[in-house]
């Protein structure tokens, strides 16, 4: 800018000598009429450099205004921070079996499909198998509270309480009659179904004031005896972009309930 206003001003400074030096030598021979005219010319040029000066300033400020508003727009927005839960470290006796979820994904995010999350159960044991394997799970949409550091939409834990509650009434009324022997290491993959999706519940959940909530129980024998695993886990609003379609196993982050994720018994 300084340099702008030096290489301006000496233009100026120029143009004003030549314009006295020609007016001066007009005057001293007499030819007013040539005076007269250079003196105006002079006068013209230097306004026009002082307004193309002026106008090229302006226009320099505008230009670093528009370059600074469009940084400001294309900078990456910081990430609202990811308040998670872990589920609690599993310790069980090399003589036991051990199932629960060792992975899970929304895979259907759709209007005007059902809500799917597929879910893969494992035994974790290296040497016993779980014998007369059954399971459960219920698929919920719980409602979000601004209770994150920042404002961010969780769920709270009475709310993980209330729906898990709902899902052990809900499974106290059926009676499996399949079940399945896993074997050491040995993994399923199945699929839960939610409720129906559409137009309204889909902008509630990208938009956070709602929440897809995943409720599962795992039963199985082994030569200690029958044990009940529980598993609860719910979909952060920061998994959705709104107005951009959901992809599964991008973008996913599956917060752990505060409660029900451990063995029971």
């Amino acid at each position: 800018m300084l340099k702008d206003i030096l290489i301006v001003a000496g233009i100026g400074f120029t143009q004003v000598v030549l314009t006295y030096y020609g007016v001066h030598v007009s005057v001293r021979e007499h030819r007013i009429r040539n005076a007269i005219f250079i003196g105006v010319v002079g006068g013209i040029g230097i306004a026009l450099t002082v307004w193309g000066a002026t106008r090229s300033d302006i226009a320099q400020t505008n230009l670093e205004n528009e370059l600074a508003a469009i940084k400001q727009n294309t900078e990456m927005p910081q990430p609202s921070p990811i308040i998670n839960v872990n589920p609690p470290a599993v310790n069980f006796p090399p003589q036991q079996a051990f199932v629960g979820v060792v992975g899970r994904g929304l895979v259907q995010f759709k209007v005007p499909e059902s809500i799917v999350v597929d879910f893969t159960t494992a035994n974790e044991s290296s040497s016993v198998s779980a014998l007369n394997e059954y399971e459960f799970d219920r698929i919920y949409i719980a409602e979000t509270e601004k209770l994150g550091p920042n404002g961010e939409l969780l769920v709270s834990k009475a709310a993980e309480e209330k729906y898990y509650k709902q899902f052990l009434e809900t499974i106290s009324k059926i009676h499996p009659t399949d079940s399945r022997t896993i074997g050491p290491q040995q993994n399923f993959v199945s699929s839960g179904f939610g409720p129906r999706l559409d137009n309204g519940l889909k902008n509630e959940i990208e938009l956070g004031s709602k929440a897809v909530f995943h409720a599962m129980e795992f039963v199985w024998r082994d030569q200690a005896g029958q044990h009940i695993n529980e598993a609860c886990e719910w979909l952060q609003p920061q998994s959705f972009t709104v107005g951009k379609p959901f992809v599964s196993g991008q973008s996913e982050v599956w917060h752990f309930c505060q409660g029900h994720n451990g063995l029971k018994k």
